[in-house]
């Protein structure tokens, strides 16, 4: 059967001297991976450029369900990284994105909406001001747990003041660990549930709360373990 589908270019790995495993979130068929042989070669057909992490194509292939890895028969560009490649800032954010992902999406099943999403986020970093960019992987992390049915609960009040990680809420007590945000986290994580006009998060508060948000996504998903981009990130985006 051929399969003409949107997809998201996740990793492009050297396979020997001359080829790339290419793994890719397609609209239609979820996680997919294909071989590129003669990939580095200039009479290849497909452009190495085209397998950028995040890139969107437009793909044909062949699907033969025996095959783990599939062959491109066609490609084409769809929307890329235009006008990010030389902003540090921008590609930082698509690094961690692309790091969580990458992770996240293994062996996951088509949802068309969930592509989407993916698509407007991906595109979303090349095209917002650049005053806009730093609360940009709070959104993203809050927007995607929402989108795979683990939103927090926002139910910040002057009683409950913390946020705990594990209840997915607002809770009346604090402890001092890893799993709960302090007051000054919790109330700026309130404000961006709440959907009002973005606030100024000072770096001292919005780097930790970034990293425990990826805690949250590592306590609702087996597949997002250690997230190395953020350090990148957090020296990057100040």
């Amino acid at each position: 059967m051929i399969v003409a589908t949107p997809a998201i270019v996740l990793r492009a790995t050297k396979f020997g001297d001359t080829s790339l495993i290419v793994n890719t979130y397609t609209r239609l068929q979820g996680h997919q991976s294909f071989m590129v042989k003669n990939a580095f070669s200039k009479k290849s057909r497909f452009n190495v450029a085209h397998f950028e992490p995040l890139s969107v194509l437009d793909i044909t292939y062949n699907d033969n369900n025996k095959d783990s890895l599939k062959y491109f028969k066609d490609l084409s560009v769809g929307s890329i990284r235009a006008g990010t490649l030389f902003d540090p800032s921008r590609n930082a954010i698509l690094f961690f994105y692309n790091e969580i992902l990458f992770k996240l999406l293994t062996d996951f099943g088509p949802d068309s909406d969930l592509f989407d999403f993916l698509v407007s986020e991906i595109e979303a970093v090349g095209s917002l001001p650049a005053n806009r960019l730093a609360n940009l992987p709070l959104d993203f992390v809050l927007r995607l747990s929402d989108r795979l049915g683990y939103a927090p609960s926002d139910n910040y009040s002057l009683t409950n003041r913390y946020f705990q990680m594990q209840e997915a809420r607002f809770v009346d007590y604090f402890l001092s660990d890893e799993l709960m945000m302090s007051g000054e986290e919790s109330s700026y994580l309130h404000l961006l549930l709440s959907g009002t006009e973005p606030p100024f998060i000072p770096y001292s508060v919005r780097i930790p709360i970034l990293r425990k948000l990826v805690v949250y996504l590592q306590l609702n998903n087996e597949h997002v373990k250690r997230i190395d981009s953020i350090d990148i990130l957090s020296s990057i985006l100040r």
